[in-house]
Formats: C-alpha cells, sequence, structure tokens
C-alpha cells in the first residue's frame, strides 16, 4: 500500500498516513481552513457517526412509474428487501381507489417467501397514486393509515418515545401552472398541520423540484446538493421546510454525484436531484445517511433513494404459533381407503368409553383423529405454483447484469449498451407475459376438468386462486375513534367486543342473566331422535365434513344424542364456533363493514338439523305470509315475480306506484332478548328449550 510521510508547519513528521487518510485529512483541512464560516450555527447540524445500532432502520422512496405490469409488485419487494429498506415511499403506483393489501414474495430458486403489506391511495382512475411498502417488523408498527388524494397520503409508525408520521407526496412538475402547484402545497400544509404534535414527522417522496446550494437558504439546506441553483419548485420546497424549522437531508451529506441522482432523462445522459427527505429540524439528528442507489432495477427512469435512521423504535415481540397440520382427506377417494378408515374408526369406537358426556365425546374425537392421521395421512403443505418461476427469474438477472453494464459505463455508455439493455427488456415482459398466459390456460384447463367431474369444491378453489382481485384478511382494523390496530391481540379484543355486541345486541348479555325465564313442563310428549333421523341428517352435511359407510359409527352417534336430548346438556366443543369476517361494503378497516360466518362442529350441526326439520311445522304458525325466504316451496323469487307483475299492469292501466325500500341493516344478527323471552315461553317446551343457550360470548 503506498504511504506518505504528514510533517507538521515547522518541519517534524507525526505519522505516516494512506494515502486515502491523507485525502480524507487533506479535504478536512480544506473546508476549515477556506471556509472561516463553518463554525457558525447555520452550518454545522449535529451529525451522529456511522455505527451501526440496532435500531437502525431503513426509509427509502422511489417513482416506480407503475404497479400494472406483470411480476412488478414482486420485482419492487425483492429490491427493496435486498437493499434492507423497511419502509418505502412510492408513486405512481396507478392503482385506483384507496385500500391496504397483503402479498407474499417467492423466490422460484430457494424455495423461500416473505410477506409485505401495500397501503396505497389513488384516484376513480388508473393515474399517479402514492402508497408505502412495508417489509419485516415494521408491518407490525403501523398505527394509523392515512390516504389523502393521488398525490399525498400518511402513514403513523409507532416508536418508543416519539410517533412517526411518514407524508408521502408526489409534487406537480416544474411546467404545471401555479395554481396546480399551490393547491398542492396549501393540501401539504394541511396534512402537516393534522399530524399528531409530538410526532416525528418526515416528508418524502417525488417532490420534482431542484435545490440549490444557496448561502441565504443554510441550514434548511446545504453545500451538498447536486444543483447549484434553486428552481421554482425548489423555492416552493424550500419555504415549506423553513417555515416548518424541517431540513431537507438530501441536501447534508457529502457524496459523489453519481450517488445524488435521483432521476435519469430518457436519453440517458443528464440527470438530476428531485427526489428529497425532509425531516423536523429537533430531530435532524437521527438521519445517519441519506443517498441514492443505483442498482436496484424497477423499470423506471427513478433511482431509489434510500434514509438510514437511527431512532427509539418499539419494541416488536414475534410469537411462535404452532403450524397448521391439515389432513389429506383427498385420498378418500383412492381405491380401499375409505373402507380401511371406516373399518378402524368402528374397532377404535367400539371402545370404552366415559360415563362423562364430556369423556365421551372426547373418546369419539380421539378415535376419529387418530384413525384419520395413520390411515388418510398429512398433507405436506402447499407450495405456491405461480406463473413466476425460475426462467423467469433468471431473464430478470440478464436484465439486471445490462443494466448495471450502463452504470459501469457512467458517461461512456454506448449505444450498443443501450440497444443491449432495451432488448432485455423487452425480452423480459414477452417472457412474463407469456408465463401468465400459459398459467392461466392451465388452471382454465384444470378448473374446466373439475367442472366436468362434478368436483364443486376443487372447481371453486380453482377459481379463487386465479381472481386478480385480491382480500386482505382483516388482520388490522380500527378503534371507534379511528386509530389503526394492528397488534394482533388488540386486533382480537377489537372483533371480540364487535361480534359480542352484533350478536347480543347491547343489553342482551345483562337481560339474559337478570331475568333468565324458568320453563316448565306442558304434558306434551316429545319423541328422541331416530337413527333414521341421524342419518338423514348426516346425508344432508357437505361431503367433505363427514363419511357414514359404518354402522356402528352412526349408532355412537346417535347414542350421544340421546344423552344430549335426556340430559339438555351440550359437550363443551359443540358450544364453540370459528367465526369468520366476510367484508361487505365500505372502508375494509371498519369493523361494523364485515359480517361473520360461524364455523360450527360438524357433529353439531346434526343435532341442528334435527332440531330444524322439527321445528319446521311450528314456524308455519306464526310465521306471515309477507315471508318466502328459508320457507319450503316458497322463494324470494317468488316475491319478485309479483311485484314485477304488478308493475307491468300498473304502467299498462297508467296508474302510479310508490316505492319504499328498506335496508335492514344486520338484520339476522341480533335479536331483542325481551321479546326473544317471551317467543319462547309461549312456543311450547321444545322451542323453549332450542332458544335457552341461544347466547353467544366471543373470545
Amino acid at each position: 500500500m503506498w504511504c506518505l510521510a504528514s510533517y507538521t508547519q515547522d518541519g517534524s513528521p507525526v505519522a505516516r498516513l494512506g494515502i486515502a487518510a491523507l485525502v480524507r485529512q487533506h479535504a478536512e483541512n480544506k473546508h476549515t481552513t477556506n471556509n472561516p464560516e463553518n463554525d457558525t450555527n447555520r452550518n454545522n447540524r449535529y451529525r451522529p457517526r456511522q455505527t451501526k445500532k440496532d435500531n437502525d432502520w431503513r426509509l427509502g422512496t422511489c417513482n416506480v412509474r407503475t404497479l400494472l405490469e406483470p411480476a412488478r409488485v414482486g420485482i419492487l419487494a425483492r429490491e427493496l428487501r435486498k437493499a434492507k429498506v423497511e419502509v418505502a415511499a412510492i408513486q405512481e403506483v396507478r392503482w385506483p381507489k384507496t385500500g391496504e393489501r397483503e402479498f407474499r414474495a417467492v423466490d422460484p430458486t430457494a424455495g423461500t417467501s416473505f410477506k409485505y403489506h401495500i397501503y396505497y391511495s389513488g384516484g376513480d382512475r388508473a393515474g399517479r397514486g402514492v402508497g408505502f411498502v412495508l417489509l419485516g417488523n415494521q408491518m407490525k408498527r403501523v398505527i394509523r393509515w392515512r390516504p389523502i388524494n393521488d398525490r399525498l397520503c400518511v402513514l403513523r409508525i409507532k416508536g418508543r418515545f416519539f410517533n412517526y408520521s411518514l407524508i408521502n407526496v408526489y409534487a406537480p412538475t416544474n411546467d404545471k401552472t401555479d395554481d396546480v402547484k399551490e393547491e398542492f402545497y396549501e393540501l401539504l400544509e394541511k396534512t402537516y398541520g393534522e399530524c399528531p404534535q409530538h410526532d416525528i414527522k418526515i416528508v418524502i417522496g417525488d417532490t420534482n423540484a431542484h435545490v440549490g446550494r444557496e448561502e441565504f437558504f443554510r441550514p434548511v439546506i446545504s453545500r451538498e446538493s447536486l444543483h447549484s441553483t434553486t428552481n421554482e419548485n425548489g423555492l416552493r420546497l424550500v419555504n415549506f421546510a423553513a417555515a416548518r424549522g424541517m431540513a431537507i437531508c438530501s441536501t447534508h451529506f457529502a457524496r459523489l454525484n453519481i450517488r445524488k441522482h435521483t432521476w435519469r432523462h430518457p436519453n440517458g445522459e443528464a440527470c438530476s436531484q428531485i427526489d428529497h427527505m425532509l425531516i423536523d429540524g429537533r430531530h435532524f439528528s437521527d438521519v445517519i445517511d441519506v443517498r441514492s442507489f443505483r442498482g436496484p432495477n424497477i423499470d423506471s427512469d427513478h433511482y431509489l433513494v434510500v434514509g438510514k435512521i437511527r431512532a427509539r423504535l418499539s419494541n416488536v415481540f414475534k410469537s411462535r404459533s404452532a403450524r397448521k397440520i391439515h389432513l389429506d382427506i383427498q385420498r378418500l377417494s383412492a381405491e380401499g381407503v375409505a373402507a380401511e378408515y371406516t373399518r378402524k374408526v368402528d374397532r377404535r369406537v367400539g371402545g370404552p368409553a366415559g360415563e362423562d358426556l364430556n369423556e365421551q365425546w372426547k373418546h369419539i374425537l380421539d378415535a376419529v383423529s387418530e384413525t384419520a392421521r395413520e390411515v388418510i395421512g398429512m398433507t405436506t403443505g402447499t407450495t405456491r405454483s405461480g406463473w413466476f418461476d425460475a426462467e423467469c427469474l433468471e431473464v430478470t438477472k440478464e436484465k439486471n447484469r445490462a443494466y448495471a453494464n450502463t452504470l459501469v459505463a457512467a458517461n461512456r455508455v454506448t449505444r450498443q449498451m443501450r440497444e443491449k439493455y432495451r432488448e432485455a427488456r423487452a425480452a423480459e415482459k414477452r417472457l412474463h407475459r407469456r408465463k401468465k398466459r400459459e398459467h392461466y390456460d392451465r388452471v382454465l384447463a384444470e378448473a374446466e376438468n373439475c367442472f366436468t367431474r362434478h368436483d364443486t369444491r376443487s372447481f371453486y378453489r380453482t377459481i379463487d386462486g386465479i381472481r386478480n382481485r385480491t382480500v386482505p384478511v382483516p388482520a388490522m382494523c380500527n378503534y371507534r375513534e379511528g386509530n389503526l390496530i394492528t397488534d394482533k391481540s388488540q386486533v382480537a379484543r377489537r372483533w371480540k367486543q364487535h361480534f359480542e355486541v352484533m350478536l347480543n345486541g347491547e343489553e342482551g348479555r345483562r337481560v339474559v342473566e337478570g331475568n333468565r325465564i324458568e320453563i316448565g313442563e306442558d304434558g306434551q310428549a316429545v319423541d328422541p331422535p331416530t337413527l333414521d333421523e341421524v342419518k338423514n341428517a348426516c346425508k344432508e352435511l357437505k361431503k367433505q365434513q363427514s363419511r357414514w359407510e359404518g354402522q356402528l359409527t352412526g349408532r355412537t352417534f346417535h347414542q350421544i344424542i340421546l344423552r344430549v336430548w335426556s340430559e339438555e346438556q351440550l359437550p363443551t366443543d359443540w358450544l364453540e364456533g370459528l367465526i369468520c369476517p366476510i367484508y361487505k361494503k365500505g372502508h375494509r378497516l371498519e369493523c361494523s363493514n364485515y359480517r361473520g360466518i360461524t364455523l360450527l362442529n360438524s357433529a353439531y350441526k346434526i343435532l341442528s338439523r334435527i332440531l330444524f326439520q322439527r321445528l319446521r311445522p311450528l314456524q308455519e304458525a306464526f310465521v306471515g305470509e309477507y315471508q318466502c325466504g328459508f320457507r319450503v316451496g316458497r322463494s324470494t323469487t317468488d316475491q319478485m315475480f309479483t311485484l314485477r307483475q304488478i308493475l307491468d299492469k300498473f304502467r299498462e292501466h297508467n296508474r302510479q306506484t310508490h316505492h319504499l325500500f328498506i335496508d335492514f341493516r344486520a338484520a339476522y344478527d341480533t335479536c331483542d332478548a325481551r321479546r326473544f323471552h317471551i317467543m319462547r315461553q309461549d312456543s311450547g317446551r321444545i322451542f323453549g328449550r332450542v332458544c335457552d343457550g341461544r347466547w353467544s360470548e366471543a373470545r
């Protein structure tokens, strides 16, 4: 290594330094000697040293141009993960409306995958649009998501001492009219003012502004900007930052010019710095570094800009849950498997059972479960067979290599290099479109085969797998006050509170516990369920829920139902149900916009079917003629036909009609407790006993 001797001013040697260290020392001396004003407060913002800490995290921004092309979302997530970016503000998403989606990116070669969330805010049509991409633990730190329009959105992240309000901006270009620019900055000022006062506010995104190195604007800006002068959009941005005591961080860190480029001209020669990150001045020391990365290739003319932030983030505890293992029920259709399963279940169920009702049910459940694991087996896990395979990954890598060659050459990029990159990019898009089309053809052929075999379950599962629309799982929700909840335990408590109120009403529990009515004997003899009733109820269940080839199993379930009938008690497992929220309409984070479907125990459904068949004749006595749904031989389409005939006849005779439409919101979810008690008291012993355990308790 080359070394040079360093001497003091009087000529005495002090040390032997490497060439790199000497250059750094010379640069520091140059700044100190030639710029005496450097010692003033306006130019000396404190910047912490570059030491790695556990609480460092990376915030990035990039104008992706579009996310509508095939595989563009997955490529973006992989590039962000490679750059170790946990939160990224993206512009020009081009997704209509607003919402949040959960995706899973798969590596075809390694067989691994990871989840990530995208929050997006767009307009009525697929144009512009902004959003955030969250990876890793940051997905669990989201407090609130607030879409503004297709140029602004706000994401609030939880911190230990200060929370973060991230404002994603997509400012108008410099050639837009002043009215458009003033409208945007007025809305930005309003959005900034609506953020909580004690939050660390960061404005990041595509500002379309050239910020210079003018001495007059310091300390809002610094001398490390790419441009020497500030343009019109830059003046608006500097004025916005100065009025709120913010600093434009992207102008404070010394980097090579190629690390300051954020946008490349289509001709590939001119570059500029128009993507910036602003932070409150009092928290400027939290920003360790801001630079652009030219390596991540997202098929955009913008580079990825990343800021490293050191802050006190809240701790996220990741609990490991047990892996769900499912039975391979498809093996029951194989030859001999169903017969063997039935034979072994009959032998095990025929053993001694407990005296208690719960013990008897547990004996049956253990026998069925052990036999199923032994004969049917467990599934090895579902592998995602998407269209993005190893060949697609290889052609993407080839495009990235051609892109990297243009970066290495810098200003010596030849026409051949540009043409090679353009050809590689076109080849990637052609392959992606072909792979996606072939994948859809295979899936549709499989769905048609399932439909021909009358395999309805596999048919709908195949169709659901290729639907374009993404149905996000309700992994987060809002409090009644509107704050976003992301913690799993808090989300579960919020859903519990919602369904308790929906199923039982605001006063339902207190009425039942305080005014319970004792039901006496009315002298009517009620025959217990017969074996034929049990078998008929089993036949009405879905194909995947029961198989009744064994007579002993049928007799065993008949015995436990007789015991339930005589003791008027249910096994504990029969009292539990899994509530699945189904989205209906409105905002997806509001619990009131979901309807719950309860998945009950399959054995309990047998008893409920028997009760339903016995209660059906009783309903004809008090249900009016207006009710057509849920009745034998009278469908809702009959009422629609009658209404249509009335309208046609009135129109024919030139008579006026008046329409009244009533939308019962959650009509069958909550019942009036007092009226229900009166109804069950007047309807006989059977109906009263059935309704006595109607009340639900969510947990």
